[in-house]
């Protein structure tokens, strides 16, 4: 069992649907995240410290971080292929990018006077599931499309052996 962030989108974009003669989908695979549940403390100058909860999401393999998703998380079953090798660990993840993105949701004044800290009170991976499509285009040719299901974001991928209908 793996915890998934829920399914924003399940279908392929219209600008995508509309240039198909056939679309099937053929697969899936889940793509880590490590989930910081951060106990943040905002301090400004002349006034009081200010704290806060916050989610963070850091990219597993490449380390990138933004926030969550707020529909939250659920448990689903997925086959060893199907998931993503964690490249960073936790003991692993950056410090400063952390601070970083605590900022980068703050206004800019804010963001110039203030001087943040914060704890990790939980870490977790938590997976954003991808669905694999093998397609053809009205000109004929044939391909694959990884479907990101929360943000809609799509990428035309190579098929390979790996990836049957199902």
């Amino acid at each position: 069992m793996i915890r998934c962030w829920r399914r924003r989108v399940t279908e392929l974009p219209a600008k995508v649907a509309d240039n198909l003669s056939e679309a099937g989908r053929c697969g899936r695979y889940f793509y880590p995240y490590w989930l910081l549940d951060l106990e943040v403390s905002v301090k400004f100058p002349f006034i009081a410290p200010r704290r806060e909860r916050l989610l963070l999401a850091v990219d597993a393999v490449n380390s990138g971080a933004g926030f969550p998703p707020p529909e939250g998380v659920y448990e689903t079953e997925a086959a060893a292929e199907e998931v993503v090798t964690p490249r960073i660990s936790k003991e692993e993840l950056d410090g400063a990018r952390i601070s970083q993105m605590i900022r980068f949701g703050m206004r800019k004044r804010a963001r110039a006077w203030s001087d943040i800290g914060y704890a990790v009170s939980d870490i977790g991976l938590v997976y954003k599931e991808n669905l694999l499509w093998r397609v053809r285009f009205l000109n004929g040719t044939e391909s694959g499309v990884s479907l990101d299901t929360l943000t809609g974001e799509y990428g035309i991928i190579p098929i390979r052996e790996g990836i049957k209908e199902r």
